[in-house]
């Protein structure tokens, strides 16, 4: 399962695409790192396709996280 975001805040990638996120984003990965998972998320479906209602930003940085899980 892949979650996209309506919001253009984000890349097809699901990375922040605007600087000024960085801040928030890194609150959210060190709290990932801390404590391993975060609240879940909100996601509806259209089709085969998951969108993210709440938590767009959690989803990104679990995504950057799962990129450096098959790197290693």
């Amino acid at each position: 399962m892949s979650a996209r975001s309506l919001s253009t805040d984000f890349d097809p990638a699901f990375l922040a695409s605007k600087g000024h996120f960085a801040g928030r984003w890194k609150r959210i990965d060190r709290m990932m790192r801390r404590f391993g998972e975060l609240p879940p998320v909100s996601l509806y479906k259209i089709g085969e396709d998951y969108f993210a209602l709440d938590g767009n930003h959690r989803v990104s940085v679990e995504t950057l996280h799962q990129w450096s899980r098959r790197k290693t």
